[in-house]
Order: C-alpha cells, then sequence, then structure tokens
C-alpha cells in the first residue's frame, strides 16, 4: 500500500514538475507572438478553368514590431475523382482591387494533391514568409486550388480545412 502512494505521489510531481521545468527553460524569443487558427467546412470545386479560390484568412501583426515571418499550416480532407489530380497554393494578396486578387506564392510552393479516386484522404501542408512588414498590418491569405484531368475539367471536394498562422518577430 505504502509503494503504491508512493507511486502515486511521485508521478503527481512529476506531471507538475516536468511541463514548468521545460517552460521555464524555453526563452521568450522562442515563443510566437501570435497565432491565428481557422476551420472551414466543405468547400465543394467544380472547376471549368482548371483553377479554383479556396478559404481567404487575415494575419493582423503586433504594433511594436517593424518586421515578422508567418508560418501557415494548412490540414486538409480532400476527395479528387478517379483520373483527377490537383496541387494547393498559399498566396499572400498583394493587390485586392482586381477580380481574383492577385497574390504572391510563399515559399513552401505548390503542394500536389494526387488522385484518391473519389475517397477521402487527409494531408497536412506547410507555407511560410519573412520580413513581411509588421507595425499593425493586416495581411491576407487566399488558399488556391488547382487541378487537371483528361478533359480539362476537374471535380475536387474538401470536408474540413483547418489554417493555422503563426506570427514570429523577423529574425531580418
Amino acid at each position: 500500500m505504502r509503494k503504491a502512494a508512493f507511486a502515486i505521489a511521485l508521478a503527481s510531481i512529476l506531471a507538475v514538475a516536468v511541463p514548468w521545468a521545460v517552460t521555464a527553460q524555453t526563452s521568450p524569443e522562442d515563443a510566437a507572438l501570435d497565432r491565428v487558427e481557422r476551420k472551414y467546412g466543405a468547400y465543394d470545386f467544380g472547376c471549368i478553368d482548371n483553377f479554383c479560390d479556396g478559404p481567404t484568412f487575415q494575419v493582423q501583426t503586433p504594433l511594436d514590431v517593424t518586421a515578422v515571418d508567418i508560418v501557415v499550416t494548412v490540414t486538409l480532407s480532400y476527395r479528387l475523382a478517379a483520373g483527377h489530380n490537383g496541387s494547393a497554393v498559399l498566396g499572400r494578396v498583394t493587390d485586392e482591387q482586381v477580380s481574383p486578387p492577385n497574390t504572391e506564392p510563399l515559399r513552401g510552393g505548390t503542394w500536389a494533391l494526387p488522385s484518391t479516386d473519389g475517397r477521402k484522404a487527409t494531408t497536412t501542408l506547410t507555407w511560410f514568409v519573412r520580413n513581411l512588414p509588421a507595425e499593425g498590418a493586416t495581411h491576407q491569405f487566399i488558399l488556391d486550388f488547382a487541378g487537371g484531368s483528361p478533359s480539362g475539367a476537374w471535380v475536387a471536394g474538401t470536408q474540413k480545412v483547418v489554417v493555422i498562422a503563426e506570427v514570429w518577430s523577423s529574425g531580418q
């Protein structure tokens, strides 16, 4: 009985002490300045022109920082019809005055989305951009999908899209 009580007490102490010790060792410079999380429901694409806009989101930068790095992770569940393939790219809006808006692709490039033969698949994609102007600036991003099929038109759908954007002080 004593050994069991001692083991429970030791496990309780470690459960509190280890996370505290790890947090105490992490320097404040290693923490993100902000984190934006967005969840989107289903998007269905029946794109005739081989290109479709997906979710859009904004990131507000801190007032007291001149430049930031932004890392964006997107997890999506999708379906592509048999014989169809696609790709995803994340772009930062550079001109909202035109339709569709002009975007600049983030580093990480274009991620291939292979055919799923109509079955659901899940993938996680990452992009980043360095040295964006901050000082309270708002940056808008668009997740774009492009596809290909033997007929030119393609059919795709997402069941869920989760976007996490972390804002870091830029190393410049």
